[in-house]
């Protein structure tokens, strides 16, 4: 019997664990040199190890151009509606039913809807969409520092509006405030994709 951090275990316990530990560093170690390769055929450097750092960003890059590049056809399935929500900002690929020229790739327009168990234009109008074939996921905004400073401003604005209603109701409600400032900012917030 060996002691190890206050415990004692035998020495068939000790090979059991660094054996299954063992096979588990393996695997980590064949997707790591897998995850390297990749990154060096991308960057065109052979020979350069790249930071563990810098290749989980490149590696997460990749799937967020992955998730958002991939048009998905309505018939394997449609845009996931999140809970709480009425609906979803989605691109589109939809079919002009008024073009009648001979290239069959402008047939298609791209635009921005709104998905609440169908396609909708929103705006003044809610107007249905011509016929939608693919669907996508909106790409991230811009990463840039004005998109950070009005989020902060955003968090801080209900911040402070949530402890002003605390103070002047003697409560918080549970459930989200539906007063023009709250709904403009969930509104932002949703069409920012902040």
């Amino acid at each position: 019997m060996i002691m190890i951090l206050g415990e004692w275990f035998t020495v068939e316990e000790i090979e059991s664990k660094i054996s299954e530990y063992q096979t588990l560093l393996d695997i980590q170690h064949e997707r790591t040199q897998q995850a390297d390769r990749a990154w060096q055929v991308a960057h065109n450097q052979p020979n350069v190890i790249p930071d563990l750092g810098e290749l989980i960003e490149w590696l997460m890059g990749e799937i967020r151009k992955r998730n958002v590049d991939e048009w998905i056809s309505v018939k394997d399935e449609l845009p996931k509606i999140p809970e709480g929500k009425h609906g979803i900002s989605v691109l589109v690929a939809m079919i002009d039913t008024t073009y009648e020229g001979p290239t069959p790739e402008l047939r298609y327009n791209v635009d921005k809807v709104m998905f609440d168990g169908e396609f909708k234009y929103v705006g003044e109008w809610t107007v249905p969409c011509d016929p939608v074939t693919h669907w996508m996921s909106l790409p991230d905004p811009p990463n840039d520092s004005r998109t950070k400073k009005v989020q902060r401003i955003f968090d801080m604005i209900l911040k402070e509006h949530a402890e002003l209603k605390k103070f002047t109701a003697g409560f918080a409600k549970p459930e989200p405030c539906d007063c023009e400032i709250c709904r403009s900012i969930r509104e932002l917030y949703e069409t920012m994709r902040l």
